[in-house]
């Protein structure tokens, strides 16, 4: 492989792990959030 091709290898392995590891933590707060609500509006019936 060229060195241009090993940058650009490189450059989309770290934006792949940043943009997964960024989608992990939203679905993890998100599913906190919805459990809370839920719990919430089940207290109010």
């Amino acid at each position: 492989m060229t060195l241009g091709t090993t940058i650009w290898i490189v450059i989309f392995a770290v934006s792949a792990l940043v943009f997964f590891g960024i989608a992990a933590i939203i679905s993890v707060y998100g599913t906190k959030d919805l459990r809370n609500l839920l719990r919430e509006s089940k207290k109010r019936e």
